[in-house]
């Protein structure tokens, strides 16, 4: 610690001191340091080990990284949680079975999103797949909602109701158009049925079957 650092913790604990309302006898009947030394020290004549500062710190309750006059050091990051977290992993198993399923029937990979993704706590395990807008309006048109549009009420119960039986999750799955999915849902996704092989779907690298004559 050079001369100009050591002056300005001098001057930063005998702030903290005063804010304390603590005499300089009182810290060193607490601390142990001589009461001269007390004095040295906020007079930038002699220097403070770790020890010494952080019984001060404690005793005039600051924080010693803002008496070094140093940011306090950021947290580390939290450990990445594995996704399948959200459901446990028998679960979580259970959705890729049943995501395969989608994933053969429309050839695109369903994906696992919302809160059931982020943690354990959630009401419905949300499964949307999220299809081109042309083909999208293809099966369904482009009337808004899409609740409105009988043939995707009805896909969407049945395809969910399927979801639960084979999970014994509360799923609630829905079909999307690409475009209304990327605006609505910017958080985490993770795609479903990606364990299984799949003979039609190119996104999972499978291969349509060859036709025969």
């Amino acid at each position: 610690m050079t001369t100009a650092e050591q002056v300005e913790l001098a001057d930063r604990l005998v702030v903290a001191r005063r804010r304390a309302k603590l005499s300089q006898q009182h810290v060193a009947d607490q601390t142990g340091i001589p009461r001269s030394g007390v004095s040295d020290i906020e007079r930038g004549l002699r220097g403070v080990d770790t020890l010494e500062l952080k019984a001060l710190a404690k005793l005039y309750g600051a924080d010693m990284f803002a008496l070094l006059g140093e940011p306090e050091p950021e947290p580390p990051p939290p450990a990445a949680v594995p996704l399948v977290l959200g459901v446990g992993a028998p679960g979580y198993v259970r959705l890729n079975a049943f995501g395969a399923l989608i994933r053969e029937a429309y050839d695109h990979v369903p994906y696992l999103v919302g809160s059931a993704v982020r943690g354990k706590v959630w009401r419905d395990v949300d499964v949307r797949l999220m299809l081109p807008d042309d083909e999208f309006n293809a099966m369904f048109g482009s009337v808004r909602p899409f609740g409105l549009n009988p043939l995707f009420a009805l896909l969407t119960a049945g395809i969910s109701a399927l979801g639960k039986e084979m999970t014994d999750l509360p799923i609630d799955f829905q079909f999307q158009p690409e475009s209304h999915a990327n605006k609505r849902y910017d958080g985490v996704r993770q795609p479903l049925g990606i364990w299984f092989p799949s003979r039609t779907c190119p996104e999972s690298g499978g291969t349509a079957p060859k036709e025969t004559t």
